[in-house]
């Protein structure tokens, strides 16, 4: 899986300085919240948190550009989500959730933006495809244990859940505004919606951020 990753990543890499010798090509840092999570299927233990990505754009047309991707997204783990399944502890003991990890959700993506040019402001629509490599977080349980007869406590720690990781397919669909500041530089904004092929769950992006054109 480690393997793959990095192999996206660098084709990734490689995308990018291979359109930095064409013209007409933009860069751009970004970052935002992520909302409606994947807590419903893929993360149910975990909520909304927050996205950063960078991107590279190169003008195919006068209202086309190609662009490539890779963000990083922060689940927040929520201990009031996990919900213990039904079962009879043994008389004395206790569990409950000790803690948890942050999920982390890796974004690679290639697509196409759709631009209504103006002379200041500049409108678009996205659609993308690529991968996403989802890393979920642990979430630990801790077993308390009284014996009577010897008047002392024992507890032990466990990892609740089973750490699954996954990578699927992903496609979505943006609309946003590019705003030109002072000569090459713009302020980026976006709200998107990403699907995953997996399970056909959905969740919203926003975020802002710079685009510098080369």
């Amino acid at each position: 899986m480690k393997r793959t990753i990095s192999y996206i990543f660098l084709f990734i890499i490689l995308f990018l300085p291979l359109t930095l010798s064409q013209s007409d090509y933009k860069i751009e840092l970004s970052g935002g919240r992520v909302t409606f999570a994947l807590e419903n299927t893929l993360l149910p233990y975990w909520d909304t948190g927050w996205s950063f990505g960078i991107s590279g754009s190169k003008k195919l047309s006068k209202g086309i550009e190609l662009t490539s991707s890779f963000s990083l997204q922060n689940f927040n783990f929520q201990k009031d989500f996990v919900k213990f399944p039904p079962s009879v502890d043994p008389p004395g003991s206790h569990r409950e959730i000790s803690g948890g990890e942050n999920s982390n959700v890796f974004n690679f993506t290639l697509g196409l933006r759709l631009l209504t040019s103006g002379r200041k402001i500049t409108t678009f629509f996205s659609l993308v495809g690529g991968l996403q490599y989802i890393k979920q977080g642990k979430v630990f349980i801790t077993y308390n244990i009284i014996n009577y007869s010897k008047l002392r406590s024992t507890s032990s720690t466990y990892v609740f859940n089973n750490n699954r990781n996954h990578l699927m397919g992903i496609g979505s669909f943006g609309v946003g505004l590019s705003v030109n500041i002072i000569a090459k530089i713009n302020l980026i904004t976006e709200a998107k919606l990403v699907s995953t092929f997996k399970d056909f769950t959905t969740y919203s992006i926003l975020s802002a951020g710079i685009q510098y054109s080369l």
